[in-house]
């Protein structure tokens, strides 16, 4: 019989002066980077990236932080989420690679004890506070232990203030598997009813709620409601969501993950409130540059040949900042 539960991961929080007023929108991106190892070998990484066999070292390492931190200057965002991120270090790397004229001054990290990957936020906005929350099965058969990748919430201030003005969950949820799909189906099922609970409990006064991340599954896989909102079914009620992929013009020939020659819409900014469109000022793939070929498609990170960047494109938002009184300052 298995038992679901929560436990707090360890997060990594720094901090800096804050911002002088409050800006009249902000731009939000999310990026699975794809295995971003260090080279320090903890016996957690694939096997591609450890071993006698492994072509991966630290030149390399080295090489891809630079190509990474290229193309993070090239999305010049204020808020970055970041998925299959080994560890705290690689973040505190990608920072100091990150020569930019608007730095970011706050950054959150978040995995599991023994994870191989963790979920990592770069904001140019003051962190104020922050929690994880992760699901745990467990059972007489160890075998047949899981535990989920953490979801991170952190709430963040966008003025001169020590009140939150955003509410941002980060999720990377339990990846597609063909032998074991029926099951990791489950999996997301309870990483889903795990962020819908949570988004309900955030405090009413929070004016802008959103995640982001890597879901692994189309966004065509939720449950549908209607105008662009999904239902997230939580542990005792559904709470709905809007979805940027809905406004797209070509819905069926964009994405965010390309596989067997078709894409796929896994990655998503989810808008939880408000519940439409009103904040958004633009939302896209970034399939523009070098890290696509001329198709637009990601290039993935091959080690034998230290070439690539990521399967995943990034997503990228622009939002309005609401007012007090819940309107749009744009």
């Amino acid at each position: 019989m298995k038992k679901i539960c929560f436990i707090i991961s360890t997060v990594l929080l720094l901090a800096s002066c804050r911002n002088d007023k409050k800006p009249e929108s902000f731009t939000l991106a999310t990026y699975n980077v794809q295995c971003f190892f260090d080279s320090v070998t903890d016996g957690t990484e694939y096997s591609d990236f450890s071993g006698p066999k492994s072509k991966w070292n630290e030149e390399k390492y080295i090489h891809r932080l630079k190509k990474l931190s290229a193309v993070i200057k090239e999305l010049d965002v204020d808020i970055l989420a970041l998925q299959e991120i080994e560890n705290e270090e690689v973040l505190k790397d990608i920072l100091n690679y990150l020569s930019m004229d608007k730095p970011y001054k706050y950054c959150a990290f978040a995995k599991e004890s023994d994870g191989v990957f963790g979920c990592g936020v770069l904001s140019r906005y003051p962190i104020t506070s922050l929690k994880t929350a992760q699901v745990q099965f467990f059972s007489a058969d160890s075998r047949n232990e899981v535990e989920l990748r953490p979801q991170l919430q952190i709430f963040i201030s966008l003025e001169n203030s020590k009140k939150s003005d955003l509410c941002l969950f980060v999720v990377h949820w339990k990846s597609k598997n063909s032998k074991t799909h029926i099951q990791t189906a489950g999996f997301r099922r309870m990483q889903e009813n795990l962020l819908a609970s949570s988004i309900s409990t955030v405090p009413a006064e929070i004016p802008l709620i959103a995640a982001v991340g890597d879901f692994n599954q189309d966004v065509s896989e939720f449950e549908w409601y209607e105008n662009g909102t999904i239902l997230l079914q939580g542990f005792k009620e559904k709470t709905q969501v809007f979805t940027p992929w809905f406004l797209s013009e070509n819905f069926e020939d964009t994405g965010s993950y390309y596989y067997q020659d078709k894409w796929e819409k896994i990655d998503n900014i989810f808008l939880c409130k408000p519940l439409d469109s009103s904040i958004l000022q633009d939302f896209s793939t970034v399939s523009d540059g070098t890290h696509t070929d001329e198709n637009g498609i990601p290039i993935p990170y091959k080690v034998y040949s230290d070439y690539g960047w990521s399967d995943h494109l990034p997503l990228k938002a622009k939002l309005s900042v609401l007012t007090p009184d819940g309107k749009s300052a744009f």
